[in-house]
């Protein structure tokens, strides 16, 4: 059996970034990911020749410190392509227009003021927004527009989970992927050499041991490690840790979830008759949004991934497309699926990780992921770090 001082479930961006915090405190540390491929939603899913486009998260800014630090110490901060500043619009009516047009400027202008004295501790996304930009405008431009952000209804996440104010690094363009897309930076982190990493390893089961943790594989492979590190959905590693830490368990059965489908398609350029734009915002369609490439422009191709709203199978899907794109799969030069799952914070979610964090005292059990800090990559990156100088501390002792 396989023995390691930690073992990391979960391949994502936090696992990886808290394998990579563990590894440089010395300790022997394998990542274990179920799918075939490292990342999660950093997916950059090549569909004609090397054209890209990304099925999940699309931007890193500056102010991503933490990132910043990983893909200088890895070399790709030498590689940074700055995004094109095309714009965001709203799909209406078949057809897109400007944000600002949908907004009701007497409003606000009344509303923003607030600004300067309402806080956003405390407060939902809609009570924070509704306040300061009124609630016509978040109801019919602002809520769909981070609906689509988030691919879900936001409203009852806590504000201060969302666009948290961080410091920028003035020697790095304010946004920016890879020649690869985004998830270049999590293949490299994988096969950095300071951690193993293990895909196609879903985990069954994790039991507690005088040495500390038996993890078994399916398919009947078993490792032992000193630590474990979780790094996946709130309902999966509440299922891992039920057999010997329920009350930890119990916390993270209360956190929801939202699962979503996505559909990423390329194409010639000047083939698709919509205009150049980062993507469309779809207050009343099936899907949330559209993303493109447009931001990293190809000479040859331009590529679109739709976030479909749940019960839309892959036949509506590819229907909705074509309305869209105003071109039939026949002329598609390739595509790509893809079923998201991501954390739906709600009402108490603050006090939630509060007590989280409580129950985990002293245990060399952590958790990571992105229902802490935030949704964003330095959010996971941040919690995966503060984890895994804890758990660092306590196998050290």
């Amino acid at each position: 059996m396989d023995s390691f001082d930690v073992v990391v479930v979960g391949g994502g961006i936090s696992g990886l970034g808290a394998a990579h915090y563990l590894a440089a405190a010395g300790l022997k540390t394998v990542v274990l990911e179920k799918d075939e491929r490292p990342g999660g939603v950093l997916h950059s899913a090549v569909l004609h020749e090397s054209f890209w486009v990304e099925m999940g998260a699309h931007t890193a800014y500056n102010s991503y410190g933490r990132l910043l630090d990983i893909l200088e110490k890895t070399g790709l901060a030498l590689n940074l392509m700055p995004r094109t500043k095309v714009p965001w619009k709203i799909w209406e009516n078949g057809k897109s227009v400007s944000i600002p047009s949908r907004l009701k400027i007497p409003e606000l202008l009344v509303s923003l003021p607030r600004i300067f004295f309402k806080s956003r501790s405390k407060l939902s996304v809609r009570e924070y927004y509704s306040a300061i930009l009124g609630q016509a405008n978040y109801r019919d431009t602002v809520g769909p527009m981070l609906t689509a952000v988030t691919s879900q209804d936001p409203g009852d996440f806590p504000a201060d989970m969302l666009f948290r104010k961080r410091p920028r690094r003035k020697d790095v363009i304010r946004s920016f992927t890879l020649p690869r897309g985004l998830g270049q930076a999590a293949e490299t982190l994988a096969g950095s050499g300071a951690f193993q990493v293990r895909t196609g390893a879903e985990v069954v089961q994790a039991a507690r041991t005088e040495q500390g943790y038996q993890i078994s594989l399916k398919g009947g492979g078993k490792l032992q490690a000193r630590g474990l590190m979780l790094a996946c959905l709130p309902s999966v590693s509440a299922r891992l840790l039920e057999p010997f830490s329920q009350g930890v368990a119990g916390l993270l059965a209360g956190i929801n979830e939202h699962a979503f489908f996505s559909l990423g398609v390329a194409l010639h350029n000047g083939a698709c008759p919509l205009e150049s734009v980062a993507g469309l915002v779809a207050p009343d369609e099936p899907f949330y949004s559209v993303v493109t490439r447009d931001i990293l422009p190809h000479r040859l191709y331009r590529g679109f991934v739709f976030h479909f709203r749940p019960g839309v199978d892959k036949a509506e899907a590819l229907q909705q497309a074509e309305k869209v794109l105003g071109v039939g799969p026949a002329d598609w030069l390739g595509q790509a699926v893809r079923n998201t799952i991501l954390p739906s914070p709600g009402a108490g979610h603050r006090q939630l990780v509060a007590d989280l964090d409580k129950a985990l005292q002293g245990e060399t059990v952590g958790l990571t992921g992105n229902y802490f800090q935030g949704m964003a990559i330095e959010d996971c990156l941040g919690r995966s770090e503060q984890e895994a100088q804890r758990l660092a501390g306590l196998l050290a002792g």
